[in-house]
């Protein structure tokens, strides 16, 4: 039988587990940046599964990409409220 391909899901977590040591070489507040920016790559992991990719780190990136993008649009439509007011 042949071998099956990790879950995208899989290779976020073996991401994450390869930045452990530069995660702890952040100061702690940066080490809780940190770990929300990479809460990105697991809000879009079923996206990124869809690629099925041999490596992952273009579909991580992509997806930190796009929550900084979302983030980016609700701090503009918040501001745009504000001027509203």
């Amino acid at each position: 039988m042949g071998k099956t391909n990790p879950t995208f899901r899989d290779q976020v977590n073996q991401f994450v587990d390869e930045y452990q040591q530069f995660r702890r070489g952040l100061v702690y507040e940066d080490q809780q940046v940190f770990d929300d920016l990479l809460e990105h790559a697991h809000a879009h992991a079923d996206a990124a599964g869809y690629l099925n990719p041999h490596n992952p780190r273009e579909a991580i990136l992509m997806s930190l990409c796009l929550g900084h993008q979302r983030e980016i649009e609700e701090l503009r439509a918040h501001v745009e409220d504000l001027r509203d007011e």
